[in-house]
């Protein structure tokens, strides 16, 4: 049987809607109310993007890493749950990265805002695979999630769903985490 995470294979939009109940609600909290963005050269999109695959290679290497790489000082105690780095500004986009921890996982959640870093550049770029999130009928700012899986991470990476097709955010986590996911929703949709 073909898995998603292999090959491109089109996902019933079951399955997304699946999955989507799947990915805890807080990998959406990254994705700001709409907003209005600017235009962004196309080298400070490169740049930001760059910026995020370094951000999903320190991530594996633990907490102290992701902490050094996001300027947060005085490290990331083994016991906090989370801490925001040095937001990052590349042109006009800011990007705020948060680190958090749970159950011994370190998350980065990026919030982007400002300039608009647009789908079809970071999907050329990061050679995005799957819609892992469809955006929710009655949410007040609709995304839709792609699949980035690199350097030890994975990252959903979201993309406002609105008409601006702009980066919103970036969840960057264990790819153990994210692949189950998937499975389990491709699973459940192929069974029903």
């Amino acid at each position: 049987m073909p898995t998603i995470l292999g090959e491109f294979v089109r996902v019933p939009l079951k399955a997304l809607l699946i999955l989507s109940a799947v990915i805890p609600l807080a990998a959406v909290a990254v994705t700001p109310p709409s907003q209005m963005w600017s235009a962004a050269s196309r080298d400070s999109q490169l740049a930001a993007l760059d910026y995020i695959e370094r951000l999903e290679v320190v991530r594996s290497a633990g907490p102290q890493a992701a902490a050094d790489a996001l300027g947060i000082e005085n490290g990331f105690r083994a016991n906090s749950a989370s801490a925001s780095g040095i937001a990052r500004n590349f042109g006009d986009i800011a990007l705020l990265p948060q680190l958090e921890q749970r159950s011994g996982q370190v998350t980065i959640v990026v919030k982007a805002s400002g300039g608009c870093i647009e789908r079809d550049v970071a999907k050329a770029r990061l050679l995005l695979g799957k819609i892992v999130w469809a955006p929710l009928a009655d949410s007040p700012a609709p995304v839709f999630g792609y699949a980035h899986f690199q350097g030890g991470s994975a990252s959903t990476v979201f993309f406002d769903a609105t008409g601006s097709k702009c980066l919103t955010g970036v969840r960057i986590e264990d790819p153990t985490r994210l692949k189950g996911a998937i499975e389990a929703a491709y699973k459940e949709g192929a069974s029903n």
